[in-house]
C-alpha cells in the first residue's frame, strides 16, 4: 500500500526490504511484525489495514510524529492537477 501512496505522491518516499535478510534491520526498527511503516523515523504502524484505514493511520502517525518532512532538496509542494483554474 505504501508504494502505491508513493506512486501517487511525489512527497511520499518508500523502501521495502527483507525482514530475514537484513536482521540487522529488523533489530533497530524493532520489527515484530509486517507489513510495518515507519512514518519519519519516528511513527510507525503495524499490520495490513483496508486502503481508507491506512491513509488515516498515515496522517495521524505523522501529525503526532510531529516531524516536517524533509525533501531531500527537492520542491516539496503539492502538485496541482492541470485544468484547476489556478493560472493554468
Amino acid at each position: 500500500m505504501a508504494n502505491r501512496l508513493a506512486l501517487e505522491s511525489e512527497l511520499i518516499r518508500t523502501s521495502a526490504i527483507s525482514a530475514v535478510d537484513y536482521p540487522d534491520l529488523v533489530h533497530q526498527h524493532h520489527v515484530t511484525g509486517v507489513p510495518k511503516t515507519i512514518v519519519n523515523g519516528r511513527g510507525e504502524i503495524l499490520g495490513a489495514l483496508p486502503e481508507a484505514q491506512y491513509v488515516e493511520q498515515i496522517l495521524d502517525t505523522a501529525r503526532s510524529a510531529n516531524a516536517p518532512y524533509d525533501d531531500g532538496g527537492r520542491d516539496a509542494s503539492p502538485r496541482r492537477p492541470s485544468g484547476t483554474g489556478h493560472g493554468d
